[in-house]
Parts: C-alpha cells; sequence; structure tokens
C-alpha cells in the first residue's frame, strides 16, 4: 500500500494520538479485568449465585457488548474526526457502570447493570483501531498490537489494583471498591475524548454517506474469505469467553486460591502479552498475520486444555499453572489485533468504498469475537452439571477449533 509522505510534525502528532488512544484503552482494561477476573467472582460468592447464573450475567454483559461493538462501527465511519467523543463516551459509560454494580444486591439490578457494563467498552475498539489502521498504513499490524499493548497492560495491573491493593491490602469490599473507583474513568473519559479530538479536527479522512456505507456493505459481505474469518474468530470468542468468565471462578472456588493470588496469576498471564505484542505485530507485518494466527491458536488450545490437570503439578518446585498461564498470555490477548489486521487486509482492497469503511470492518471483526454470546451460560451449566474443569477444557476445544477454520482461507501467504 503506497503511503503519503509525512512531515515531521505530522508524523510526531500521530504518534501522540496512537499514545493517548493507548492511554485510554489501557484505563478501559483495567476496568474490564478488574471485573471479570476479581470483582464478578467476589460478587457471585457474596451473593451465593450458581454457575449457570453467573454466565448470563455475564451473557448479559456480552449480549449489549456485541451491539454495541456493530453499531460503532458505523458512528466510526460516519464521524471518523470525532472519534475522540466515542473514546471518551466509553470511558464514562464503564464509570457508570461500576457505580450501578455498587449498589445492585438482587439478580434483577445486577443484570441490568451488567448490561450497561457491556456497552462501554465495547464502544472503544471500532473508532480506536480505525483510527490507527488510518494513521498507519504502513505498519498497521504495529500500530494495531500497540494499542494491545494498551489493553494488556491494563490487564496486568487491574487486578492487582483491585485485587492485592484496595481489596487485600485496604480490605476494602467489592461494594465500596466499585463505588471509590467509579469515579477515575468519567472524568478521564472527558479529557481524553477532547483532547483526541482536537488531533483529527483537521484531518482528512473521509466521513461515509449512507449511499456509500451500503455499498460497502455489500463488497464486505461477499467476501468469502472474510465470512470465513468472521467464523473463526466467532469459534475462538466462544472459548475465550467462557474462559475469561470461569477461570477465576475455577481458582477461587475449585483450587480455592486467595483472591490474591487469583490477581497475581492473572496479571502475569497478561504481561507476557504486554511485552510479546507489539513484536507480534512487526511479524505479521513482515510475513503474513495468517502464518502466525494458525500455530499460535493450536499452542493455546493445547495450553488451556493442559490446565485441570496440572494444579498439582510443579516443575523445579514452581508450581506449573503460573507458568502456563505466562505461556498462554503471549498469544491470548495478542491475537485479538493480528486477527483486525488480517480482516482489513481480505477486506480493504483497492476499492474506495470499502477502504473507508476500517471502522466497520474492525467492528465486524471484533464484534465476531463475541458472537459466541451464550457461551458462558454454556460454561455454566457444565460446570453445574459435571464440574468446572470441564468448562476449562470446553473452551480450549473450541480454541483449537478456530484454527481449523483458518486452514480454509484462500489467501497468499
Amino acid at each position: 500500500m503506497t503511503t503519503q509522505k509525512l512531515t515531521s510534525s505530522q508524523n510526531k502528532d500521530r504518534w501522540i494520538l496512537a499514545a493517548l488512544i493507548l492511554v485510554g484503552h489501557t484505563i478501559k482494561h483495567i476496568y474490564l479485568s478488574a471485573l471479570s477476573v476479581i470483582l464478578l467472582p467476589n460478587i457471585k460468592q457474596t451473593l451465593n449465585i450458581s454457575s449457570t447464573t453467573y454466565g448470563g450475567l455475564s451473557l448479559a454483559g456480552r449480549i449489549t457488548g456485541t451491539i454495541t461493538t456493530f453499531f460503532s462501527g458505523f458512528l466510526g465511519d460516519k464521524y471518523s474526526r470525532k472519534a475522540g467523543t466515542l473514546l471518551g463516551i466509553s470511558l464514562v459509560i464503564t464509570g457508570i457502570s461500576y457505580l450501578m454494580l455498587s449498589v445492585s444486591n438482587t439478580i434483577f439490578l445486577l443484570t441490568i447493570s451488567m448490561l450497561i457494563s457491556g456497552i462501554g467498552p465495547s464502544m472503544y475498539h471500532a473508532p480506536a483501531l480505525a483510527t490507527l489502521a488510518k494513521k498507519f498504513p504502513e505498519k498497521q499490524a504495529f500500530a494495531l498490537s500497540l494499542h494491545g499493548t494498551g489493553g494488556s497492560l491494563g490487564e496486568t495491573i487491574g487486578p492487582l489494583i483491585f485485587g492485592s491493593f484496595l481489596i487485600s491490602t485496604l480490605v476494602l469490599g467489592w461494594q465500596e471498591t466499585m463505588r471509590l473507583s467509579s469515579v477515575f474513568p468519567i472524568i478521564s473519559g472527558f479529557i481524553i475524548g477532547i483532547v483526541i479530538n482536537t488531533f483529527l479536527v483537521k484531518d482528512k479522512m473521509q466521513n461515509v454517506n449512507l449511499s456509500n456505507y451500503y455499498s460497502g456493505l455489500k463488497i464486505i459481505f461477499n467476501n468469502t474469505n472474510l465470512i470465513i474469518l468472521v467464523i473463526a474468530v466467532a469459534i475462538r470468542g466462544m472459548g475465550e469467553s467462557a474462559l475469561d468468565a470461569f477461570l477465576p471462578v475455577f481458582f477461587l472456588e475449585d483450587l480455592r486460591y486467595s483472591i490474591n493470588r487469583i490477581a497475581i496469576y492473572k496479571s502475569l498471564m497478561r504481561a507476557s502479552g504486554t511485552i510479546t505484542q507489539p513484536l507480534l505485530g512487526i511479524i505479521a507485518d513482515k510475513y503474513s498475520p495468517i502464518r502466525l494466527l494458525i500455530p499460535s491458536l493450536i499452542f493455546l488450545g493445547a495450553m488451556c486444555l493442559t490446565i485441570p490437570y496440572a494444579t498439582d503439578l510443579q516443575f523445579l518446585s514452581i508450581p506449573l499453572i503460573p507458568v502456563i498461564l505466562i505461556i498462554m498470555g503471549i498469544f491470548e490477548f495478542s491475537l485479538q489485533t493480528i486477527f483486525v489486521s488480517l480482516g482489513l487486509d481480505i477486506a480493504t482492497p483497492k476499492n474506495s468504498e470499502s477502504e473507508n469503511m476500517k471502522s466497520t470492518i474492525v467492528a465486524l471483526i471484533w464484534g465476531s469475537m463475541s458472537l459466541g454470546l451464550i457461551s458462558p451460560l454454556i460454561g455454566g451449566v457444565i460446570a453445574d452439571n459435571i464440574g468446572m474443569e470441564y468448562t476449562i477444557l470446553y473452551s480450549g476445544i473450541l480454541i483449537l477449533l478456530s484454527s481449523v477454520c483458518l486452514v480454509f482461507l484462500k489467501i497468499r501467504l
């Protein structure tokens, strides 16, 4: 892809913009990871919620998350020079959902709050990744992976801040923790949104009209390779949504790990991805995303299958579970942006209609990760009837199946 030569000022501005998007993404994932790893398992235990109901609560957040993801794709393309507003609203709603969850003490209130909690984080990816893809066409996978690094960083420190510090050290309950912490994303959302918009106000990115948008949609959905990719991403999303929902619960209830230990283990898992994600982006840019995705998914699924059988194993007096999690962390979160980069490559050949719809394409790929909405509920039914360890195995099998789908892509390696 040819790129226009940038002045030093333009190049500096795009890197500052990337840094702002990364900071916002880090904040978003601090709160997202704390909710799934620390707070929801505490809510489950405190309110004595069954695994099936717990899976249903996770499902509620994913329903609104999926709908919001697809809608944010259209908004990101329609108002590309106002991407900062969408990113700011994403953080504000995240803070509001924390405030709502802090006063939820019934299944009904928890369900309403989880529906709201799915909206905020899901608004972020489409406009953020589309903006980066447009600003860094010559190093697309690297820029997207850099954005993912912010997410991995948030996933690393979120459980530590909420689990190890606020709950374990300051001895705050989950209600007070969520109530006090709800203010920060609201304030930061206003600030980051306004500043990002100042960098985009003079941007020449084209906003699509409805006529061109529908033409672009026809081109996108007539792309067989893109449909196969969406199926693969959806199956992988089913596996990882069940894993993310129930791995902390497996540690808390089956293995009797402390909140502090769970926080450290999950943070180690994300930390390895924080380090390696930009490297994976460079590899994808230099070779091909597909060459990276297939072996990585096979390895990730295989590692997931080992978890229930490694709970009591040690290597040189080191528990094997954290080692497995660190290895999984290299690929688990990092592969999401590689999927997006591959989707953009497949869906935006030299053609103006789809070229101006990067936000929609990002939303399609990212949203398809959430198409396995029912998966946490299935995982909960499996856990209640035959055991939590089988939910972990179910997750690993689905991740392996997603790698099989990618074999059918007809693209040049």
